[in-house]
């Protein structure tokens, strides 16, 4: 599922109709990293919005919850009806009562824009691309919400560190948490308890090493990717409400089993997982180290709500899956779960022991003149078309075609004789029928099995959600005590009480690289008083250093992380704007100096107190001193 910037073939608003109208919503959706959908006037029609939603929604999620909130927004509520025209959701039975619907509160968070992320090397390159399918929800990614994951593992297995975003995943254990992290560091909060409170289960870590190896290098190790198993669950799920487990047909009740790709092997990897969650949970409830009562509000707690939502799969799995063959990468059914099974499963195995005694028969009968005490010369083997056949090795072949009368030739292969007897192929013919109706049973019973187990899929996606935001701040605390200098706690005010003063604040990318031997720390003092910081000097001074650092020691702060300073004091802010860097766009008449004016003009109109600004060169340009000062002036005068 990828986000769509659905929009009229008719649209028309303040910047005006027709075709360089649309030509700018394209422009705005490609910068956005937006799908663009041009669609049907009629498709935005709110009419019948009432009724689709009424169709979509779960029961919990009643259209009357939303009557008097979201869809009192007619901008919303005709893109929400457009969309549903462009994504043709009521023509899927499977988003039938299986949708929530919800504002996005773009007011929780930091706002912080494509071009700030990649002026302060926030994330790879190539994973911005993937920013927008990263923040879907758990039951939306689609097999791509691996990426991040994937990609982080790439540059620390390489040894290059171009990203925050890097610095960070290579402390996470898992994929679960590399996912969440580039949520985090895509949403700051501004909220301070949230901020908080993540800083205190940071700070637990970092002063506990033992316990923080205790907790991820023994109990993460058992941790998979819950994130792609709850889709799988949740797809199966969807499709089983008009799936008759009994009544449908093989071909289609088979093919969504196929679709899906849920295995026996999947329920017992999930069964780990929970078990190890219940150990987890008594290690975490062990702790009596500092903030231990924001460890057990933040995780622990929610943590043994988890572990006993999946009581019941446990018992479920340990009973319908035979455990001891798991073991030996086995995965099937338990003889003990049906009868009929079990009975199937003995008439194999007493087959399989008649066609033994027939190749005890064989071994005994034909004089072998190489025959050696307690060694077997004739073997019993599988047969991809005979079912079973008897082998001897090429010494031997002639003792067994000497006796034709009883034993049949299969086939003479370069090192081996193969053959077989009239009994052996009557006892295969048996087998074939039993083993037949013993996989036939077997598969009705794991899609059985596999359809209660996927009604699991919200419990599964909220474990997924916890564990991976621990792994986050396990790995926020990794980082600071990997430092050259570990990071520190930060202090957030509120109001006017304070401002933004960093003492010994260091670059955390830059400190890190190969052959820095030391790098040189900087102060930063800002409040209402000194809003404004010009720096100056040489080339190579260290001047765009100095600045992006003030700008991501703001972020990491907001993100729940520590900070590489010796102290940091910041209030909250709720943007981070910034432009470094302009080039010329020749084909359109635009200069440097003309695109620099542009973005400056965006970031005066955006900008208000609680934003922090960064502008690397400003104005540069044959005569640009009043332009400077202008642009100076501007932000600090404004009392928005």
């Amino acid at each position: 599922v990828r986000p769509s910037c659905v929009v009229s073939t008719e649209a028309g608003g303040a910047g005006g109709t027709g075709e360089g109208w649309r030509k700018k919503l394209a422009d705005l959706a490609a910068a956005c990293e937006c799908e663009f959908v041009p669609v049907k006037k009629n498709s935005a029609d709110t009419a019948s919005l009432h009724q689709d939603l009424a169709t979509l929604l779960v029961a919990e999620d009643s259209i009357k919850n939303h009557v008097s909130r979201e869809l009192q927004l007619k901008t919303a509520a005709a893109a929400c009806a457009a969309l549903l025209s462009q994504a043709r959701l009521l023509s899927d039975d499977m988003y039938i009562r299986q949708c929530t619907l919800e504002t996005y509160p773009l007011g929780n968070y930091l706002r912080i824009d494509n071009a700030a992320a990649a002026a302060l090397y926030l994330f790879p390159s190539s994973l911005q691309q993937s920013q927008q399918q990263a923040l879907l929800p758990l039951s939306a990614k689609s097999s791509g919400a691996s990426r991040a994951s994937s990609l982080a593992c790439a540059l620390s297995a390489g040894g290059g560190i171009s990203s925050v975003y890097a610095l960070m995943s290579r402390w996470c254990s898992t994929q679960l948490g590399a996912r969440r992290l580039f949520t985090c560091m895509s949403q700051p909060l501004v909220d301070k308890k949230k901020i908080e409170e993540r800083y205190d289960i940071v700070e637990l870590f970092q002063t506990d090493e033992a316990f923080r190896r205790q907790v991820f290098c023994n109990h993460f190790k058992h941790v998979f990717d819950l994130d792609r198993l709850a889709g799988r669950f949740h797809r199966l799920a969807s499709a089983a409400k008009d799936l008759d487990a009994d009544a449908a047909p093989r071909g289609k009740k088979g093919g969504i089993f196929s679709r899906v790709k849920l295995t026996l092997e999947d329920l017992v990897k999930l069964y780990d997982c929970a078990v190890e969650c219940t150990s987890l949970e008594t290690t975490l409830r062990g702790y009596a180290g500092i903030h231990r009562e924001s460890l057990e509000k933040a995780f622990t707690e929610p943590l043994s709500e988890a572990v006993k939502s999946f009581s019941t799969f446990i018992n479920l799995v340990e009973f319908t899956i035979d455990m001891e063959e798991a073991k030996h990468g086995s995965f099937v059914i338990s003889r003990r779960f049906d009868s009929e099974l079990a009975s199937l499963l003995d008439k194999k195995e007493e087959l399989r022991s008649r066609m033994n005694r027939e190749r005890q028969k064989a071994e005994d009968d034909i004089p072998f003149a190489s025959r050696k005490r307690d060694t077997e010369i004739v073997k019993l083997i599988e047969d991809n078309t005979m079912g079973f056949v008897l082998r001897v090795t090429k010494k031997d072949q002639s003792a067994v075609l000497s006796s034709r009368g009883r034993y049949h030739q299969v086939r003479l292969n370069k090192s081996e004789l193969i053959f077989t007897t009239s009994e052996l192929r009557g006892l295969c013919r048996e087998f074939k029928d039993v083993a037949e109706a013993y996989a036939a049973m077997q598969n009705s019973l794991v899609e059985k099995a596999l359809l209660v187990a996927a009604s699991y899929w919200p419990a599964v996606e909220k474990l997924a959600e916890l564990l991976g935001m621990l792994d986050v701040l396990g790995a926020f605390a990794a980082a600071a005590n990997a430092a050259p200098v570990p990071y520190v706690r930060p202090q957030i005010v509120e109001g006017d009480a304070g401002g933004l003063v960093l003492k010994a604040s260091r670059h955390p990318l830059l400190e890190i690289q190969p052959g820095t031997s030391s790098f040189i720390a900087n102060d930063v003092h800002l409040d209402r008083e000194r809003r404004l910081a010009i720096i100056t000097g040489p080339n190579m001074g260290g001047k765009s250093t100095y600045i992006r650092q003030v700008a991501l020691t703001v972020l990491l702060a907001q993100i729940g992380s520590f900070v590489p300073c010796a102290s940091c004091q910041l209030p909250i802010f709720t943007q981070v704007i910034c432009r470094v860097g302009a080039s010329d766009i020749q084909l359109r008449g635009v200069s440097t100096f003309l695109a620099e004016m542009v973005e400056a003009a965006a970031i005066l109109r955006n900008a208000n107190k609680q934003s922090l600004v960064v502008i690397d060169e400003l104005g540069r340009g044959t005569s640009t001193y009043e332009v400077r000062l202008a642009k100076s002036e501007k932000p600090t005068e404004d009392e928005r």
